[in-house]
């Protein structure tokens, strides 16, 4: 029988060599780790929110290997970030998060792809 996709270490493999089902898979992720802080540490500190967002919303698995996909799923998950920023700090989805990632001092989802890309490559 043939295989149209299949799973290496997390890593959605298939047959049309795009890494969208991948990309879905950690946005999935990403908004999993968003709900389950704000249900746990929704009341903190915006310190704590803070480190808490940069440790478990920053690490994006495999991100730096993206290289074939749509547009529109890379934009899923830059808006899930986003998004998760929002739930953390109570904020409006109608305000714009670029302010507060900066007020905060956090990489948001082009710049923390853009290190990890780099981090990559550099290592060879």
């Amino acid at each position: 029988t043939y295989v149209t996709s299949a799973s290496l270490n997390g890593i959605i493999m298939n047959s049309c060599d795009k890494e969208d089902d991948t990309i879905c898979k950690e946005t999935r992720a990403l908004y999993a780790r968003g709900n389950m802080l704000l249900s746990k540490f929704g009341h903190c500190t915006v310190d704590v929110k803070k480190n808490l967002f940069m440790t478990y919303c920053s690490s994006l698995y495999c991100c730096s290997l993206w290289s074939a996909y749509d547009y529109a799923t890379l934009r899923s998950i830059h808006v899930a970030h986003n998004d998760v920023l929002r739930f953390m700090f109570h904020l409006p989805g109608c305000m714009r998060v670029s302010n507060i990632f900066v007020s905060l001092n956090i990489p948001n989802f082009s710049v923390l792809r853009k290190k990890l890309v780099i981090a990559c490559t550099s290592e060879f």
